[in-house]
């Protein structure tokens, strides 16, 4: 299967390890194209590396451990440089898929030539119900925010109605200026004009940076809402 496939999923950490399992779990359950796997094990568990390395084993995809963790632009970094498929997908570790989820996103970029592809990312339990991002802004005017010159360009991030629920937001594909990383899309050709992610950059608004960088060599960053995942930021009940 993966000989045909399209579409890498490069995992990576973000924050803590607590659902990695119930998220690559989620993967291969609802995940029914043919796909390459990169697993990106920056000093997990012992535990849990053990379980994904045997999961390696049987269902055979890369299982990439190193021994220290890595900052999320690091992580994807690591995953891409082993991807040789025409898509990759981002995926954090404590990111759960809905079923029938990376079909849209495949189809949304075959179909439209968008370089990246964004699903409705929802947040928190029960699952896939109330939306974390629905695509996202960080200017009013993206021309004039790209004629400023550097020092004057002001940022102004919107998250795309967080909060409402699932079935109140439209299904309908859209033109968006930036998504967040839980989950991602990206034509590997991009990486050849941009380059890799940036490493100085640490944590939080390294999405805003990609996407400027996309949309500044006049690519497209799309949201596909018929694709849907859950982010399960850390609660009490799942620390």
């Amino acid at each position: 299967a993966v000989d045909q496939a399209k579409v890498a999923l490069i995992v990576t950490p973000r924050e803590r390890f607590g659902v990695a399992r119930e998220s690559l779990t989620s993967i291969f359950e609802h995940t029914k194209v043919p796909f390459d796997l990169i697993y990106v094990d920056a000093a997990g568990p012992k535990d849990l590396s053990a379980w994904v390395a045997e999961q390696a084993r049987v269902r055979g995809f890369q299982h990439l451990y190193i021994s220290r963790f890595l900052t999320p632009n690091e992580a994807r970094n690591a995953g891409l440089r082993r991807a040789t498929t025409r898509y990759v997908i981002f995926i954090d570790n404590d990111v759960i898929c809905s079923p029938n989820w990376i079909e849209p996103l495949i189809a949304a970029a075959e179909s439209t030539g968008a370089d990246v592809v964004a699903p409705l990312t929802c947040e928190g339990m029960p699952l896939h119900t109330r939306v974390h991002q629905a695509g996202g802004s960080f200017t009013t005017d993206l021309a004039g925010f790209f004629a400023a010159p550097h020092g004057e360009r002001i940022i102004e991030e919107v998250m795309h109605h967080q909060g409402r629920k699932v079935g109140d937001i439209p299904k309908e594909q859209v033109a968006t200026q930036c998504c967040e990383f839980h989950c991602v899309l990206v034509r590997r050709s991009v990486f050849d004009q941009i380059g890799e992610f940036d490493t100085d950059m640490l944590a939080t608004k390294e999405h805003i940076d990609f996407c400027m960088s996309v949309l500044a060599k006049g690519g497209k960053v799309l949201l596909e809402p018929r694709s849907v995942v859950t982010y399960l930021y850390p609660v009490r009940s799942r620390p």
